[in-house]
């Protein structure tokens, strides 16, 4: 016979969650999975895509125990009997993320207690012929504690199963795609390892993957197979070789969809922050719903995948006549390629930065103001270099923080009767942005003026100490985003007489 050892190593235990997730376990990696709630589970030989035959399954316990008859035990499922809504498939058929067969759960009747008081609930054979509840115990009369599993775990007739085919499309943009680029895509399931389909980048960034039956979470990651120029680049305005790893991640929840998807550098960061909210573990569908969202919301889109990306250097994109939803993805992705440029046109080293700054808590994402700076600045270098305003654009969706004064809050006194229009005070404030100044309307702001660029405040008159022995005026700093803030300054003027 056989060992063990070798049987496993062509066996994995498949697990459904609730959501459609699946999950694939090397029986090689281990000998035990806890049960999770509403979960189907099957041992299905890799190279069949079916149930090995002469499986034998029984109690233990609160577990589930499946093993080769007369052999030591395959897998347990601990806590099985736990979890009634759980279920067990001994002989299954994986049709994409669909389990096809009969299920025993916890309400299975046991058939047979053997001499050494094992409880067998499910018995087949190597011949094909099954020994279950339904021909040893029922008389084919019913199915007593088993039910057929498909898709979801609901019930079902006989016959065959309808036609189910789900399709992953999207466009890559770094800037447009050109021709001749060697990227590929790849969509995975939930677990990021069983891959579902791949296909090759269309001459206009689009593709397309069919992914058969499969329902739940799924992982675009853009591979990179060669040097060839790829894009062409926002920024520098010429074609350059994809330098960093792109994912995307969806959900398909219903049969006979399609799902699309933007990959680019901002469905990266939610992929990122979606792994992290996973800790190890599968992520589930509700994660990548709203996160997705939140990072959406952070750089003002509706939707991060179902808003089509125009590219700043597409041909369509007009800032003079306001922005779409389309157009602002374009320029946030442009001002990100203006990031990349300052690191040296490293891409990666943009993600990893964003990355660093990025925080998502109770569904709201947020960025460091220093992150924030290097998607403001990152737009400032793309306007300065194609002429397109983008500044305004970025720095109004990412831009939270207002500017910071650095001068001081007493201007050096001045003597009297020294001239007019002399200038007495310069206004420093930083932000991660441009910044323009302003004088407030109150105290003594008609006796003075300010250059709106360089912060330097001009007293009009000439300085009289017995007709006004100080001034009183406020500096507003304002940022491109409309952030301001104040800083009351006082302008003593020195007594000659």
């Amino acid at each position: 016979m056989t060992s063990n050892t070798v049987v496993k190593q062509s066996l994995q235990l498949v697990e459904r969650l609730t959501d459609g997730s699946i999950r694939h376990i090397l029986l090689t990696d281990t000998s035990s999975v806890p049960a999770r709630p509403g979960a189907q589970y099957a041992l299905i030989d890799t190279s069949t895509g079916k149930s090995p035959e002469g499986l034998q399954v029984k109690r233990k316990g609160s577990s589930l125990i499946v093993e080769r008859e007369g052999s030591e035990a395959l897998v347990e499922i601990t806590d099985f009997y736990d979890e009634p809504e759980t279920a067990f498939i001994p002989q299954a058929e994986l049709e994409g993320s669909t389990l096809l067969g009969v299920s025993v759960t916890s309400e299975t009747p046991v058939i047979e207690t053997a001499a050494n008081g094992d409880e067998i609930i499910w018995r087949g054979s190597t011949d094909g012929e099954l020994f279950t509840p339904m021909n040893v115990g029922l008389g084919g009369l019913g199915l007593g504690g088993l039910g057929l599993a498909a898709g979801g775990g609901g019930g079902g007739g006989g016959g065959a199963a309808a036609s189910v085919l789900n399709t992953v499309a999207g466009t890559i943009v770094g800037g447009p795609v050109v021709a001749g680029n060697d990227l590929r895509v790849e969509v995975y399931q939930a677990d990021g390892v069983t891959k579902l389909g791949e296909a090759q980048i269309n001459p206009d960034g689009s593709f397309s993957i069919a992914v058969g039956s499969y329902i739940g979470v799924v992982i675009a990651r853009v591979v990179n197979s060669g040097p060839s120029a790829d894009y062409l680049d926002e920024a520098t305005q010429a074609g350059k070789d994809l330098n960093a790893e792109l994912f995307a991640m969806e959900v398909v929840s219903q049969p006979n969809s399609t799902v699309t998807v933007n990959l680019n550098v901002i469905s990266t960061l939610a992929y990122h922050k979606v792994q992290d909210a996973a800790a190890g573990g599968v992520p589930t569908a509700t994660m990548v719903e709203s996160l997705n969202q939140a990072i959406a919301d952070l750089f003002g889109l509706p939707s991060l995948h179902d808003t089509a990306v125009v590219p700043t250097n597409g041909g369509s994109f007009d800032s003079n006549d306001g922005l779409t939803s389309g157009e602002v993805y374009g320029a946030v992705l442009a001002a990100l390629s203006g990031a990349d440029a300052q690191n040296g046109g490293d891409s990666q080293q943009t993600i990893n930065d964003l990355l660093a700054g990025l925080d998502v808590s109770s569904g709201t994402a947020t960025l460091t103001e220093s992150a924030q700076g290097f998607v403001v600045q990152g737009g400032e270098y793309t306007s300065t270099q194609t002429g397109q305003d983008l500044t305004g654009a970025v720095a109004v969706v990412v831009d939270t923080y207002a500017p910071d004064f650095s001068s001081g809050v007493t201007a050096s006194a001045i003597d009297e009767n020294s001239g007019s229009g002399q200038p007495v005070y310069t206004a420093a404030a930083s932000d991660v942005g441009s910044v323009t100044y302003s004088l407030k309307a109150m105290g003594d702001h008609a006796l003075l003026s300010i250059d709106a660029v360089t912060g330097a405040v001009t007293l009009s008159g000439d300085p009289d100490h017995e007709l006004k022995s100080n001034y009183n005026f406020t500096v507003v700093a304002t940022d491109a985003a409309g952030n301001a803030s104040e800083q009351a300054v006082t302008l003593g003027i020195n007594d000659l007489d």
